[in-house]
């Protein structure tokens, strides 16, 4: 019977983070089948961000890789000492990394954080390391791997694969995979998008959609208010499209449906979006909610008729890989309506699970809106069909021991 590892340390780009709570609840998870988990994180946590409940309890002994303590560079001359060969993975490193100049820049930064996680790892018992995103804490990963002469898995999320432009284009992602000795990827797309890009990647790629906490996010009959509420949820970036629904919004209320819409996030683009509401005469209807700790986020999604998310590819390859918040909101039982973007039709099947429209379309949007606002008995269907998919492949309980049963297969 194969062993799971007894302590994994996980390695992510910040910790806590408002927009990848999904990683939190895999830790909690993993922890609750009985393995110790630590979390070292790569760049410095974003301010004003309060700790959701299920990140707490992994702060207090949680590993920040500080370029300016004198202790991570004699850490990493030591890891330099005890296994010279990392020099060869570093020099492969940084010639992946030629992509860029920015991605030379953070790869730099990422080799004494790499190194002296490896000599912390190599003195405290732990047995795999896992890196969620094939960015900057893979790059650590590897580097800190193949110090303390350790196993690294990863997660591959979206922007880690889509992304081209020079600010966000990943670099040595074949390397990084490859060296890997799993790789978790969290839809069929992703590992379709993958194996085509890079052709002859000869990786371990498995499916493994995140989970959720289905106790969190109950399921409820949500009959219409008038005005019907629409609700949205996601960082204020080009790729969540929401500039297309703010459109689509102003479309239903030329047709004379009576509606609103909560924006939830914030982001790069929360000015160009607040004065495109002012032009379009929308502040009566629309609000920009901010960001929130979870359980606001729950409050408002009981109170929503709908959930909308109009996901687009972005300018530089950039695109969401299976929102989170779309799981989320399927497992309240909201009629729910996005895009077909990446892996969202693997979650919203059209008329079955919710309504997935062609992205970048405002028309598509308006007309799918209008639709679920006058079938309500049909987006009741949807939102039943909705919870029992969600159930079936998106249980963090479930998905937690799956990930676990697969670690347990890389044991010697």
């Amino acid at each position: 019977m194969p062993t799971p590892p007894r302590k994994v340390l996980y390695v992510v780009s910040r910790f806590p983070n408002v927009s990848t709570t999904f990683t939190a609840h895999e830790m909690a998870q993993v922890a609750d089948l009985g393995i110790a988990v630590q979390v070292a994180t790569v760049w410095k946590e974003s301010e004003g961000h309060t700790p959701h409940e299920v990140e707490k309890p992994f702060l207090s002994n949680r590993l920040a890789l500080d370029l300016t303590q004198p202790a991570l560079w004699w850490d990493a001359f030591r890891a330099v000492l005890r296994r010279p060969s990392v020099l060869g993975v570093l020099v492969r490193l940084v010639w992946g990394h030629r992509v860029s100049w920015i991605a030379l820049l953070k790869v730099f930064a990422n080799l004494p954080k790499g190194l002296a996680l490896g000599w912390w790892a190599s003195q405290h018992g732990v047995d795999l390391i896992h890196a969620h995103f094939l960015t900057s804490p893979t790059a650590v990963a590897l580097i800190a791997a193949h110090v303390a002469t350790l196993p690294y898995t990863t997660t591959i999320h979206a922007v880690d694969i889509f992304a081209t432009s020079a600010s966000a284009v990943n670099g040595a992602v074949v390397y990084k995979a490859e060296r890997a000795a799993l790789n978790i990827v969290i839809s069929d797309f992703n590992r379709r998008y993958m194996l085509q890009r890079w052709r002859g990647l000869n990786a371990r790629l498995e499916v493994l959609y995140n989970g959720i906490d289905l106790g969190l996010f109950r399921y409820r009959v949500h009959p219409f208010h008038t005005p019907v509420r629409i609700l949205t949820n996601g960082r204020l970036a080009e790729k969540k499209g929401h500039g297309y629904l703010i459109e689509a919004v102003g479309q239903l209320l030329q047709r004379g449906y009576a509606v609103t819409l909560g924006i939830i996030g914030t982001g790069e683009l929360e000015t160009a979006l607040r004065q495109q509401v002012a032009t379009l005469h929308l502040d009566e209807q629309i609000t920009f909610l901010g960001t929130m700790p979870q359980h606001g986020v729950v409050q408002h999604m009981e109170q929503a008729d709908i959930f909308a998310l109009a996901c687009v590819v972005a300018h530089n390859g950039d695109m969401d890989g299976l929102p989170t918040v779309l799981i989320e909101s399927l497992a309240m039982g909201i009629p729910t309506l996005s895009t077909q973007i990446s892996g969202i039709p693997e979650l919203l099947q059209d008329g079955i699970t919710g309504r997935c429209v062609a992205p970048n379309d405002v028309l598509a949007l308006t007309d799918a809106l209008a639709w679920m606002i006058d079938h309500p008995d049909a987006c009741q269907t949807m939102a039943e069909n909705g919870r029992a998919w969600v159930e079936a492949r998106f249980d963090k309980h479930t998905n937690g021991q799956a990930l676990v049963e697969k670690w347990a297969t890389l044991a010697p």
